[in-house]
């Protein structure tokens, strides 16, 4: 398989119904290729998003049964009869957030699960979250990224040029950046308009890197 098919059944796992083993393994590899060459990772984030024909109260029975994790159970909270959510819950080094929405002929789901490690766990991470994933979950989505410190002391716009290189090697061939105020942000695609997101920021911390698929789902 060519660079150009790589990249392209990247993307395509993330907009299907399900990731089998080794298209995560190529989505972690494709990280690994991108990222660690730029920056030091610090964050791993991942998050699932589906509708359930369950009630929302099965629903989210199901989840706690499927984490085995009853401490989330007193944490959940209710709003206007319709809404569940929780934040800030910290379990192994994660943080998890869930909400759970009552649409009447069934319930939206998301959670994100968001993970401070010098690695990238992004594959982990999703099997971990596909054990919510049953014949009752209709239209699963996942989307995931990367953050991290810049090794090099270069400027935004150098950096973001080295990244455009890397991303060529593993077959993107379209580009649109444009400025923010922190730095940069863009959206890189091959040729069936399937897009990779990325932020490079600077703050007095440092330059950080954020690469997302198929979006970033976190403030840069």
């Amino acid at each position: 398989m060519n660079k150009s098919m790589i990249f392209i059944s990247l993307i395509l796992i993330l907009f299907s119904s399900g990731i089998c083993t080794r298209e995560g393994e190529e989505e972690t590899d494709l990280y690994k290729k991108v990222f660690t060459n730029l920056s030091e990772v610090q964050e791993n984030g991942v998050k699932i998003k589906y509708t359930s024909n369950k009630p929302i109260n099965e629903e989210l029975k199901k989840i706690l049964k499927n984490y085995n994790e009853n401490f989330l159970e007193a944490k959940l909270k209710k709003e206007n009869d319709v809404v569940y959510y929780n934040d800030n819950i910290e379990k192994d080094d994660k943080r998890i957030k869930i909400l759970a929405s009552d649409e009447g002929q069934g319930t939206n789901i998301e959670i994100e699960m968001i993970q401070n490690t010098k690695h990238i766990n992004i594959y982990n991470m999703k099997k971990e979250l596909g054990k919510l994933v049953d014949d009752t979950s209709l239209k699963p989505q996942y989307f995931s990224y990367v953050k991290g410190k810049l090794k090099t002391e270069k400027q935004i716009s150098d950096v973001n040029t080295m990244l455009k290189e890397k991303l060529i090697e593993n077959g993107a061939i379209k580009f649109n950046s444009i400025p923010i105020n922190s730095g940069i942000t863009g959206v890189a695609s091959n040729n069936k308009n399937l897009k990779l997101n990325y932020s490079i920021s600077e703050y007095s911390g440092g330059k950080y890197l954020i690469l997302g698929t198929p979006i970033i789902f976190t403030t840069y």
